[in-house]
């Protein structure tokens, strides 16, 4: 892997021979890799415009299942709309691709424009590492021999305990203004960007205020460039929860570049600024390449009629399907269109009489109860014991 690192760091060498100056290589060396990279921010585009071209048939069957937020009404609509990605040769993740293999490119550069004195001087890493324990000694806390910016201005303060101490160290830097030298490499307008905005905070000297200024930069740069970039590119349709992701993330991922601009040194807010902008000018350019399409309201309707099309052509091809429960969401297998006025008419008038021959069946299967009325004898009269000598 350091192999690696030493061949990508190459350019650099060559910019900071050039320049005499670390920080102008570096800014060059950052423009030339957004140069490299930029055939992948082509092919992203390309994949937003094919998204973006589907745009009203996407929005035609979100809105057939706009009201239904049953899980299984979701996975019909997915299901759709992955046909739909299907049959215009479009792949959901074709976007992805190209940032993720900017992703290890970008954390390669910056293992590379941290590590200075092992990619640019050519120390090798045993004596970094020999550097890098004994400034934590001093320091009270561990360095990682990649990260010599966060322990040179270490160094810078205890030249002659290094100098005596650390094997090796010696070779490099015979005597203070070596190494002087060396960290003036790091300036730019007499601000020594090793140094970390935390450590002069408070100070008011002129250097210190823009130092401590660069992570305010940063979070600008980053906040602006966001807000650019998504308005630059097609953004596909969100719900509400994914919609407040989004904005808790442009604030959010400003807010920690922020906060991490302030703890290390100034020379990676210079970068991490660097690259905004330049992500920012990126995008403008490929989106006057590779414009992205605007639709009307009848674009729209078009899609909608489109789609009612295919979904009544389905339904001739297989034959007649079950009407659904108006009052029910799941319902998601059935047709949502009407049945033709005749056909629902004749099933309508056929129910009735279905409905009357039945109640007459029912009837007629049940005999009238006789009525009943009251003996003769009860409604006379009881005769007399007298009536009854005479006879």
């Amino acid at each position: 892997m350091d192999s690696l690192y030493r061949i990508l760091a190459m350019p650099l060498n060559w910019f900071y021979n050039i320049s005499g100056n670390y920080v102008i290589a570096m800014i060059l060396y950052g423009l030339l890799i957004k140069l490299v990279l930029f055939p992948f921010g082509v092919k992203q585009q390309k994949s937003m415009l094919k998204q973006a071209s589907m745009r009203p048939k996407e929005m035609a069957i979100r809105k057939r299942y706009a009201g239904r937020d049953d899980k299984k009404t979701q996975m019909k609509m997915q299901e759709e709309l992955q046909k739909l990605y299907q049959s215009e040769g479009y792949n959901p993740m074709s976007g992805c691709g190209p940032a993720l293999i900017q992703l290890p490119v970008i954390w390669i550069l910056y293992r590379i424009v941290y590590g200075p004195m092992l990619y640019i001087l050519g120390i090798g890493k045993e004596v970094c590492q020999n550097m890098a324990n004994y400034a934590g000694e001093i320091a009270g806390r561990s360095f990682n021999y990649k990260d010599q910016l966060q322990w040179m201005d270490v160094v810078a303060k205890n030249f002659d305990d290094f100098k005596q101490n650390v094997a090796g160290f010696s070779d490099h830097f015979a005597s203070e203004a070596d190494f002087t030298n060396f960290v003036d490499k790091f300036k730019i307008f007499g601000i020594d960007l090793t140094q970390k905005p935390q450590q002069v905070f408070g100070e008011w000297t002129g250097a210190a205020i823009a130092i401590v200024a660069i992570p305010v930069l940063v979070f600008l740069a980053q906040y602006i460039s966001m807000k650019v970039t998504r308005k630059m590119s097609y953004q596909a349709v969100q719900d509400m929860q994914n919609a407040a992701s989004m904005k808790i993330l442009d604030i959010g991922m400003p807010l920690m570049t922020l906060y991490m601009a302030f703890i290390f040194p100034a020379l990676l807010g210079i970068y991490w600024i660097e690259n905004s902008l330049l992500a920012m000018v990126q995008q403008i350019i490929l989106k006057k390449m590779y414009p992205i399409p605007v639709f009307t309201e009848e674009d729209y309707k078009k899609a909608e009629k489109e789609l009612a099309g295919k979904r009544k052509a389905a339904k001739k091809a297989g034959g007649s399907v079950k009407k659904h429960n108006p009052n029910s969401l799941h319902h998601i297998d059935d047709d949502d269109e009407d049945e033709p006025e005749g056909n629902a008419k004749e099933n309508k008038t056929q129910s009735k009489e279905a409905g009357s021959q039945a109640k007459k069946k029912k009837n007629s299967l049940i005999e009238p109860a006789p009525i009943k009325d009251e003996p003769a004898d009860e409604k006379q009269e009881k005769p007399s014991e007298n009536e009854i000598d005479e006879a």
